[in-house]
């Protein structure tokens, strides 16, 4: 099986933001698999709801990027010996918390894009060539669908839901990926 790691339902959660006054746009945060050319990081803040009174906590494992994750310090300390061994984590600005954006870097050929379920052209369901996916823990990207998602294989999610259960960390949501013929 390959999986999809997601970030906390936005119901439940809070995200994180550029600051207005970042100096940047989303266009400089396209994730697709390779390192970060940052001259610095950019300022982030947590979402601000208008209309909420009491604003709703940031998770553990919060979104920011398409295809990347913001962790908060406590899953840093957990996880990030796991992840670097497949990505990068960059200290990300902020005015009082600790935060850093996972940015995976491996990839993986690994969607079968011409029976891959497509909508204007853009996998939205993925078929996978599961042969391309080693069986050692492993989270990727592949090039198809690396600006959006984040796959980690069986071995890989086992890794992480024992250190997100045993760390008590909030926000990481792991699904089956693409269509569920294997081939």
């Amino acid at each position: 099986m390959i999986y999809q790691i997601k970030c906390g339902n936005l119901n439940n959660f809070s995200m994180w933001v550029l600051d207005n006054n970042a100096g940047m746009t989303i266009h400089d945060f396209i994730l697709e698999g390779k390192a970060i050319q940052w001259n610095k990081p950019p300022r982030v803040v947590p979402f601000f709801d208008k209309k909420r009174k009491k604003q709703k906590d940031v998770a553990d494992f919060a979104f920011f990027l398409h295809g990347g994750i913001a962790l908060s310090e406590k899953a840093y300390d957990a996880i990030h010996d796991f992840l670097l061994s497949f990505g990068e984590l960059i200290q990300l600005d902020t005015e009082d918390k600790k935060v850093w954006l996972y940015n995976v870097t491996t990839l993986i050929d690994c969607v079968d894009y011409k029976n891959s379920e497509k909508f204007l052209d853009q996998v939205i369901r993925e078929k996978f060539y599961f042969s391309n996916v080693p069986d050692a823990p492993c989270i990727f990207k592949d090039t198809l669908t690396a600006k959006s998602r984040i796959y980690l294989n069986e071995a890989a999610k086992v890794v992480v839901e024992k250190i997100v259960d045993s760390n008590n960390l909030t926000g990481c949501h792991i699904e089956e990926a693409g269509l569920s013929d294997m081939y």
